[in-house]
């Protein structure tokens, strides 16, 4: 609940509420019971007092107040704040609810996407605001990316506010910010205001409209734009209070009303890609991945190749960075194929700059790689690819940092344990020595990488040890998910080690993403399960990974995995299953899926069990 901590001069609530605060002050002050010349003193010290800080009020605020002693000399205003949210305060210290103004600024960042803490919305809302008003513009956004450049978003409140009502404000500041502050021809937005808020499809109207209304007049006199809904302009009669009045009840009506200003411009101007704002695509994409789903994550990648491919990009250097970015968005949803490609095209880019690009950039960009080509089942080339920087790094340490050399390390120990090759667990043990020293916090999920091998190499007892580490430590919820995977898959493969590995209570009611569903494959396989419980372990594992997955089917591994699912808990179409794994593979041009599981699908049937342990990750 917000409330006014104060209204003396300095204050922030008389900066940015100027008005309110002098009225406030002067009815405290008349309740007091001073006399008339003592209260015109009082009004006229605090006034000067705060005109002194910056503070501007209206011309006319003390006209007739001053005849006991000689009324303060008006200064004149500066240019009026020009986005504007607003808010509704109820705390202990007013009479009444009531409505305030905070001025919003958005000035371009060095340092990526930044919201001060007092404003209700974050970074996320505002991106995902700007990409919803890109995708309902009408207009060819194939290869705009205008979320990625970065802004800075402050108030002059600076209190901590909640809720959804100021994101449509923080949206007018960004595209004030874009359009240099100058916008239109009658600069539409000088003194603008938003009355609506988003909900997952439209803009529906904020709650306390009179309040804040009030606010604003009281304040700024009549606005320039105000953005509203249809009910609220003929409620509200803000045709009265405004210049302007755009009604809108979802993203595609305020980017017509945008566009029709000619502020969308800027937005749809080719802007040259640059390192940060490679980077900042990258942490939108994991975001997008991890709260708005696949699809709307696969929409954000395709801009944001064809921006690299299409646009001015500033360096080899970004064209590094938007492979980097690619790569590891499509890696993590299964997409081997693009996985492998970006990476590829990162692993180029280092190339090409030569001496100007270190031995651990290349390292990095093959370490990468590698990892995309695990998923793409190339196990050989990349080991290949990997032994021989591995062998580097070994003779000259210090051509790459601790955090490097571990990534490199469990990398290449992954592939030997896919491919049933010793050597792996060296590896691992030699990374959790490295991350005692510099990275702790990360041996959980080395650890994880270490059981995997332990259970694939049918090391049940070693196994359990391991797992029994995390008894006592506690790692991230997506190391966690795998613990739990394989403490399940520890008892498919040995039940002798007790009912309490056999399934998660808590996981099976809340798990989400591949993780879970490699754990209720693992549950599907134990052999205590019925057949009708193996059946729909193994379907709600399928639709796991068909959630996961989302639109994007082609040349993604969990589709594959799904389909190797299906041959196991179905026979009756078996043969319709086993056509489509073989389209599957029949699109792979490589070929190594098709060589990788080629003895184990001429089992038919009766192979399922031997299919499925052929599987790296399970």
């Amino acid at each position: 609940m917000l409330d006014v901590q104060s209204i003396e001069p300095d204050s922030v609530w008389v900066r940015t509420n100027p008005v309110w605060s002098y009225r406030e002050y002067r009815r405290r002050q008349s309740e007091a019971g001073l006399d008339s010349r003592t209260l015109q003193m009082k009004l006229a010290d605090w006034i000067n007092r705060a005109q002194e800080q910056g503070v501007r009020f209206p011309r006319n605020l003390w006209e007739g107040t001053f005849c006991h002693c000689p009324a303060p000399e008006w200064k004149q205003p500066d240019a009026p704040p020009r986005i504007v949210g607003l808010l509704r305060a109820s705390g202990a210290s007013l009479r009444q609810a009531e409505g305030f103004v905070t001025p919003i600024q958005a000035r371009r960042s060095n340092y990526g996407w930044q919201v001060s803490d007092g404003l209700p919305f974050k970074v996320g809302h505002i991106q995902d605001a700007l990409r919803k008003l890109v995708r309902s513009s009408g207009m060819s956004v194939a290869s705009v990316i205008p979320e990625s450049h970065p802004f800075e978003l402050s108030d002059s409140l600076g209190q901590a506010a909640s809720g959804s009502s100021m994101n449509i404000a923080g949206l007018l500041a960004v595209i004030d910010a874009w359009n240099d502050y100058q916008g239109t021809e009658k600069d539409l937005l000088r003194s603008a205001c938003s009355l609506v808020k988003p909900t997952e499809t439209e803009l529906t109207a904020v709650g306390s409209i009179e309040e804040k209304l009030t606010a604003f007049e009281r304040e700024l006199g009549c606005g320039s734009l105000v953005v509203c809904t249809d009910e609220a302009a003929a409620t509200f009669d803000l045709e009265r209070r405004f210049q302007n009045v755009w009604t809108v009840s979802d993203f595609g009506g305020l980017a017509e009303k945008l566009g029709a200003a000619g502020l969308l411009r800027p937005l749809f101007r080719r802007q040259p890609l640059t390192v940060r704002c490679v980077d900042e695509a990258g942490r939108i994409l994991d975001r997008l991945r991890s709260t708005e789903g696949t699809k709307a994550a696969l929409d954000f990648s395709r801009r944001l190749n064809r921006a690299a491919i299409e646009g001015e990009v500033e360096s080899l250097r970004v064209r590094q960075r938007a492979g980097e970015a690619l790569e590891d968005f499509n890696r993590h949803i299964g997409n081997f194929a693009d996985a492998v490609k970006y990476s590829r095209e990162a692993v180029e880019a280092v190339e090409s700059l030569g001496t100007n690009a270190s031995f651990q950039e290349m390292v990095e960009a093959k370490v990468r790689l590698a990892s995309a080509m695990y998923d793409a089942h190339q196990f050989a080339d990349a080991i290949e690819m990997l032994k021989e920087l591995l062998d580097e790094s070994t003779k000259h340490p210090r051509l790459l940092n601790a955090e490097c050399r571990i990534m490199l390390k469990n990398t290449f120990a992954r592939l030997l344990v896919a491919t049933a090759v010793d050597g792996w667990e060296e590896q691992f043990r030699q990374s959790f020595e490295l991350q005692e020293i510099v990275d702790p916090t990360n041996i959980g999920r080395t650890r994880c990488y270490l059981v995997h091998g332990l259970l694939r190499s049918e090391r049940t007892g070693d196994a359990q040890t391991e797992l029994a580490w995390y008894d006592e430590h506690r790692v991230d919820a997506f190391t966690a998910s795998f613990v739990k995977y394989y403490r399940a898959d520890l008892y498919r493969r040995d039940p002798s080690v007790g009912e309490a590995f056999r399934q998660d209570g808590p996981l099976e009611r809340t798990g989400r993403g591949h993780a879970f569903g490699f754990y209720l494959q693992a549950t599907a396989r134990q052999l205590d399960r019925t057949d009708d419980d193996r059946k729909e372990r193994f379907r709600r594992a399928i639709n796991v990974f068909e959630v996961e997955i989302g639109e994007h089917t082609h040349q993604n591994i969990l589709r594959l995995f799904g389909l190797f699912l299906k041959l196991a808990s179905d026979e009756e179409e078996y043969p319709r299953i086993r056509e489509e794994v073989e389209q599957f593979f029949d699109d792979e041009p490589t070929g190594a899926l098709r060589r990788w599981y080629a003895e184990a699908l001429q089992r038919d049937p009766e192979g399922a069990e031997e299919l499925l342990r052929r599987v790296p990750y399970f």
